[in-house]
């Protein structure tokens, strides 16, 4: 049984994508053109009252699961000169969880019962994209099987739909599954957020602005936010190069 024909509101989650990281000057017309050349679109829009608008983060919604499929299957994307990244939509209640917004290649899978192998795990997730390693973990000594392991995927799409999916169930047996996160990745999602927290407050800020004035004062004002992002993301992995050294020294 393919595992993606699930419940009729998981099929619709499926149809839906975020597209982030759009030009201030991409109109919805423009967008919405561009991912029209691989299906038909029945909810386009930014989710959020007017003042709370993120305005370069927008969702569409496919009239199948193979559209949206297709449309994900052909990144990167570009947009007015803008490379763009479509990601599946995280449900609301979900948003805020742990790893939410982070996009990784590797899967946890929890729940694995003795009698499940390796190669029940390959043939039930190669449904979802094409695996690169898959592994169950055991324990040193006696050699049982400790009840988790992790599979690897080429692309961090199958992942998603995975995590999205929420229910599995493998050689008979109900699994767990998420996004496997190291402590490092952790820390990133939690920066995420606030970034996010913060671009959000900056565009509420920006929407008092005069018309003619709104599209340049953000984009200095993102690229500002881009430019921090990237000098905390280098002062994390230089924090845990010399906690490793420490450590390695002790």
């Amino acid at each position: 049984t393919v595992p993606l024909g699930g419940k009729r509101e998981k099929q619709e989650q499926f149809r839906k994508l975020f597209i982030g990281g759009l030009n201030f000057e991409t109109t919805e017309e423009s967008w919405r053109n561009y991912y029209k050349q691989w299906g038909k679109l029945t909810d386009c829009g930014n989710e959020g009252s007017c003042k709370q608008k993120v305005k370069r983060i927008w969702f569409c919604k496919f009239s199948s699961m193979a559209e949206a499929d297709a449309a994900v299957a052909a990144r990167p994307h570009s947009i007015d000169g803008r490379v763009v990244e479509p990601e599946r939509a995280v449900a609301r209640e979900e948003s805020g969880e742990a790893g939410a917004q982070v996009t990784v290649k590797k899967l946890f899978v929890g729940g694995i019962k003795e009698d499940t192998e390796e190669h029940h795990l390959r043939d039930y997730f190669e449904e979802y994209g094409k695996t690169d390693t898959v592994e169950i973990i055991t324990d040193r000594q006696s050699g049982k099987k400790r009840g988790f392991g992790f599979v690897t995927f080429d692309d961090h799409d199958p992942v998603d739909k995975i995590v999205l999916q929420k229910y599995h169930t493998i050689n008979g047996h109900n699994a767990e599954e998420r996004k496997a996160l190291s402590r490092q990745e952790m820390q990133e999602a939690d920066l995420v957020v606030e970034i996010l927290e913060v671009a959000l407050v900056m565009e509420m800020v920006v929407e008092d602005l005069d018309m003619a004035t709104r599209v340049g004062v953000t984009e200095v004002v993102m690229t500002t936010v881009e430019e921090e992002i990237m000098e905390v993301e280098i002062t994390m992995i230089l924090e845990i190069i010399t906690s490793n050294l420490l450590t390695m020294v002790q």
